[in-house]
């Protein structure tokens, strides 16, 4: 039988080196007028449970490899500042919450912002057992706990959807769910504590149990025909949890690889948002690109090189999202694309922070998408900083999904029942 999410909570967040934060309100440290020293420590090793520690390149060795820069880690360093201080006091981030900073974000969705806003300090190392920020990683990775329910499928982190949404199929659900997902398994995987576990597998079960069995993707409510931005995330998060260990059944893999494969336009690198639509965009093509190399397509598989060609025609611009993921495939293709990617990619977002008064360390949206006006500058703010960290997030090629064998942990049978 598994754990309640109250037992879970409190396994999880059993603090190392701090004291217990599991108060409903808590009470952040006062932070410092500039940015920490260690905030973003030049040679914190990034590593696996299954991997070594000792044997894992430092992020000094990453950042040289791939092609950071010094200003590319002191606008990180700034944008954790910024983050951290829009923190609210119950260990939660939410997109109008920016603070006396313009632009705030229009969409109310606590768990999909504390998310978000996890996962620079998480690609930074900063985990809730190591790092400058650990009071700030542990009370929100709390928040996402509390905000979870116990169903027969697992643990449902879709939101207001679990409290009886009013609407039936509100596009933010499994979103949400994905980036909870994500950041709780980068948790597990990066801070090597095991006492998340049954909180990443009962979220990954839900997760599982969500798939469309016929199609392969993931879009607003369970097992419906999928879309190409939300089973993205989706496969993100099973990509973090098989990193952390978790054994994901490999049908749940080839459906999600055959989802691609049915909006795939061309043959051509182009895809589309949903099956029964036969248009392309680049940030449609940028996602599925980044999905195919996480579930296992290398150089010469498929139309990756085409749609490599097409990202590196394109370039980087002003929709952050698709920069996001664009910078992924990128570096992960690696080469000249690589190269001439990062240059433009990183030297625009170091000139586009900001440096001054209270949005010191954020990045204004730059357009009016949808995404853009929902998250607002809090948003902006993750996935500029998050591209900017792309050199040691994922260690490596980030579709080698291997692990130590003694580290897979296979998911606890139950009740696959989605509500």
């Amino acid at each position: 039988m598994s754990p309640a999410p109250e037992t879970m909570l409190a396994e999880a967040t059993q603090p190392v080196t701090q004291p217990e934060v599991s108060e409903p309100q808590i009470r952040l440290p006062d932070l410092p007028a500039s940015v920490p020293a260690a905030a973003a420590p030049a040679s914190a090793p990034l590593s696996s449970p299954g991997g070594s520690a000792a044997a894992a390149p430092t992020r000094q060795e990453l950042l040289e490899r791939y092609g950071g820069t010094a200003e590319s880690e002191e606008a990180v360093a700034r944008a954790l500042v910024w983050l951290a201080g829009c923190q609210r006091r119950d260990g939660s981030w939410d997109f109008p919450d920016v603070g006396q900073s313009s632009r705030p974000g229009r969409t109310q969705n606590s768990i999909a912002a504390t998310a978000y806003a996890l996962m620079p300090f998480l690609a930074a190392g900063q985990t809730h057992r190591q790092g400058d920020y650990r009071q700030q990683v542990q009370a929100g990775l709390q928040h996402l706990l509390r905000s979870g329910r116990r169903v027969p499928a697992g643990l449902d982190l879709r939101g207001v959807l679990n409290q009886q949404d009013e609407d039936p199929e509100p596009n933010y659900a499994y979103y949400t769910h994905g980036a909870a997902t994500l950041v709780l398994c980068e948790s597990w995987y990066r801070s090597g504590d095991r006492t998340l576990r049954p909180a990443c597998e009962e979220a990954v079960r839900f997760l599982i149990a969500s798939q469309d069995p016929v199609g392969g993707g993931w879009r607003y409510v369970p097992r419906q025909p999928g879309s190409t931005s939300c089973t993205a995330i989706q496969v993100m998060a099973l990509n973090s949890a098989r990193k952390a260990g978790l054994k994901i059944p490999e049908h749940t893999f080839r459906l999600a690889q055959a989802y691609f494969d049915n909006v795939a336009i061309d043959g051509e690198g182009r895809y589309g948002y949903e099956v029964q639509k036969k248009s392309w965009q680049i940030s449609l093509t940028a996602m599925a690109l980044n999905s195919r190399a996480m579930l296992g397509w290398g150089r010469t598989d498929g139309d990756l090189a085409a749609g490599v060609k097409l990202l590196d025609k394109r370039g980087p611009y002003e929709n952050l999202y698709y920069c996001y993921f664009a910078t992924q495939v990128m570096k992960t293709w690696g080469g000249d694309e690589w190269d001439r990617w990062n240059e433009r990619m990183r030297e625009e977002l170091v000139r586009t922070q900001e440096r001054e008064g209270a949005e010191n360390g954020s990045w204004t949206p730059r357009d009016r998408a949808s995404f853009s006006v929902a998250g607002g500058r809090l948003l902006a703010t993750c996935l500029s900083a998050l591209t900017l960290e792309v050199y040691y997030r994922y260690p490596g090629n980030q579709s080698d999904l291997q692990v130590d064998a003694a580290a897979v942990v296979p998911l606890p049978a139950g009740d696959q029942g989605v509500n």
